[in-house]
């Protein structure tokens, strides 16, 4: 079901890659650590609001394992990064193509880990 398992234990929170055969899908799993469930959460809504945000962020980050420049245990950006710096660019461009959360309403405060990791997710106002 899954090859090249590979873990990670010099990571600031200990993880398992691996690649998930039948898709050839990289995956990182952490025990123990509910913030990238949040992360993953925030991802998806921004998916859900416009396709180009998951094409454009699987391209930028192709072309970051290209070069060798998206590995975080090497010094270099994460995925997760390059994924965030995607939808920034998307917020910035003109026009818009997604509207700037915080831009909605005031933000909210909901803390997992010591992070805040509030954002704005109805789907019909953004």
């Amino acid at each position: 079901m899954f090859k090249n398992v590979v873990p990670i234990l010099t990571a600031r929170i200990p993880i398992i890659k691996a690649k998930y055969s039948q898709s050839g899908t990289e995956i990182d799993i952490s025990l123990n650590n509910i913030l990238p469930l949040e992360n993953t959460r925030l991802l998806k809504t921004y998916s859900n609001i416009d396709p180009r945000v998951r094409e454009l962020g699987v391209m930028v980050k192709y072309f970051a394992k290209k070069f060798n420049i998206g590995d975080a245990s090497h010094g270099t950006l994460s995925s997760y990064a390059y994924t965030i710096m995607v939808i920034h660019f998307l917020q910035q461009i003109q026009p818009p193509v997604l509207r700037d959360p915080k831009s909605i309403e005031s933000p909210i405060t909901q803390t997992c880990v010591g992070w805040n990791v509030y954002f704005y997710n109805d789907l019909t106002k953004l």
